[in-house]
């Protein structure tokens, strides 16, 4: 998204500084294309949003244990590891930290 705005940035100084109706035409068009881009980009950031949240409620109502969710994401040691360093695994229990590093221990 910054990119974006960046762009827009760039397009909207060229019009400012450009005495030629032509290049005010097309800076015009390509402003609205990039509108159009940044709102499909938000809806599909809404759809990948909500298949996650659907997929996190499906494991969870489906298996009864961190293990399964685990296997059940193809989940490997490193991306574990990644996840932990990042501290995004916060929502789990301790119990279920130490059963996830006693899985990758094997």
């Amino acid at each position: 998204m910054n990119d974006i705005k960046k762009i827009k940035q760039i397009i909207n100084s060229m019009v400012a500084n450009s005495p030629i109706g032509a290049m005010k035409i097309s800076s015009t068009i390509l402003l609205r294309k990039i509108e159009k881009i940044e709102k499909e980009c938000e809806q599909e950031n809404k759809i990948e949003n909500a298949e996650q949240q659907f997929t996190g409620f499906a494991q969870g109502y489906y298996f009864s244990n961190i293990i399964g969710l685990v296997e059940s994401m193809g989940l490997e040691k490193r991306e574990w590891n990644y996840l932990k360093n990042k501290e995004m695994v916060n929502c789990l229990e301790d119990n279920e930290i130490k059963e996830i590093e006693e899985y990758f221990k094997k």
